[in-house]
């Protein structure tokens, strides 16, 4: 395996454990800045990738915007909820890049 695919692989873990950056970079054993610099890395080269198509259109429904008046809970992960049921949670740390590729895939849809 490719250093670049293991990072590839490091950069999958961290965005499906819920961690921020710093805490799975600490549990990887690795220097925040090293995983930052892969992980931007990883992500633009993903960004640059063309879309894959899905094999059935998403059609996404009304959603409903609910405010958060608690201001404790900024430190949990954004939740998307449609009224037919579906949901996305988006976690702690997504940030600019992650923000345009998931716009890419929806868009592509």
């Amino acid at each position: 395996m490719s250093h670049a695919s293991e990072m590839q692989d490091l950069v999958d873990r961290w965005q499906v454990s819920g961690l921020t950056q710093r805490a799975f970079a600490n549990q990887e054993g690795m220097a925040y800045s090293r995983f930052q610099y892969w992980r931007r890395r990883v992500l633009e080269a993903e960004r640059r990738k063309p879309a894959k198509r899905l094999a059935a259109p998403i059609q996404l429904d009304l959603v409903r915007v609910v405010p958060d008046a608690e201001p404790a809970r900024s430190a949990l992960p954004f939740e998307l909820h449609t009224s037919s049921g579906l949901s996305l949670s988006v976690p702690v740390g997504f940030d600019e890049l992650e923000l345009h590729r998931l716009l890419d895939v929806l868009a592509a849809c």
